[in-house]
């Protein structure tokens, strides 16, 4: 069977070409112009801009070898008296954790290891930069190091840091321990990144922002006088804290 070709009629025809020619026709162009230029002028009143709000992280890395030995034999000597300098206790009193100075041997290695990592932490967080103190002309210092003792089931409630940056070196863990932080979105809701560790991640440290809400969950062990062994401290500006 064959197929009838259809055929526009002549006044269709005329139509099309009628809008055609329209289109490019002097009127239209300038009706056209007018809507374009008005929907320019109107969006300075109406279209308001974004902001994004940045978000920081936390840095990590390992301790080289001799360094991890020096700071763990200084927490295991520390771990072993009872005279410690500070310590965080419940709303009962009860002591959740015992902190000791750190002595000024092992505070230049901490601060020889933490110190070239700060340029690093600014320049994949540079939201930081904006705080205000980060581009202060104020020099950086390190406040005084401390370790963290912990005997089984005791732990370090929720917490912020005084300083800008803050830093954690894990020197003994326990079989199975955790370290959380706790962050908000934009819109108020509270996340939380949990870091679960064992002895795999002895020699291992994290710097992250000292406002950065986190805590210390307590572990359980078989052995009472087995002792987790950190070590915590902050980065501030000269004459800010």
């Amino acid at each position: 069977m064959s197929k009838s070709i259809g055929i526009i009629p002549f006044s269709s025809a005329l139509n099309i070409i009628k809008s055609f020619l329209f289109i490019f026709s002097p009127n239209f162009l300038l009706f056209l112009s007018t809507i374009l230029l008005a929907k320019f002028f109107l969006s300075f009143f109406i279209a308001g801009f974004f902001n994004e709000f940045p978000n920081d992280g936390y840095f990590s890395d390992s301790l080289n070898k001799k360094a991890f030995n020096h700071l763990l034999s200084e927490g295991l000597e520390c771990a072993g008296k009872s005279n410690f300098f500070t310590g965080v206790k419940d709303e009962d009193g009860n002591q959740t954790c015992s902190h000791y100075q750190v002595s000024q041997e092992s505070f230049g290695i901490i601060s020889d290891t933490i110190g070239p990592l700060i340029e690093r932490y600014r320049n994949k967080f540079p939201h930081i930069n904006s705080i205000g103190v980060l581009s202060s002309p104020s020099p950086f210092v390190f406040g005084a190091p401390w370790f963290n003792i912990q005997k089984p089931h005791e732990y370090l409630g929720g917490h912020m840091h005084e300083g800008i940056l803050s830093y954690t070196m894990w020197l003994k863990l326990p079989k199975q321990s955790q370290f959380k932080f706790f962050y908000p979105s934009i819109t108020g809701k509270v996340y939380e990144h949990s870091l679960n560790l064992t002895p795999k991640d002895e020699g291992k440290f994290i710097i992250f922002p000292s406002t950065l809400y986190h805590t210390v969950y307590p572990y359980k062990s078989d052995n009472p006088d087995e002792r987790r062994i950190s070590l915590s401290g902050n980065i501030c500006l000269q004459g800010r804290y």
